[in-house]
């Protein structure tokens, strides 16, 4: 296999698996919310923003994601 086409496949398996990560922590969040656990929910809030962060420094320093 070529190495290029492998670098894109495992650059795909890392955007899986970030994105499926929030998709997850959405639904918590959401169930959290529904539930009225404010107070629990913020963590998650706070850690989900955190990850958001983390990518959107990654971008501006021109990183490969």
């Amino acid at each position: 296999m070529d190495g290029r086409l492998q670098q894109e496949r495992d650059r795909a398996a890392r955007i899986a698996f970030t994105t499926e990560g929030f998709h997850a922590s959405v639904a918590m969040i959401y169930e959290k919310l529904v539930d009225r656990e404010y107070e629990s929910v913020k963590d998650d809030l706070k850690s989900l923003i955190k990850d958001l962060r983390d990518i959107i420094k990654t971008i501006e320093y021109g990183e490969d994601f």
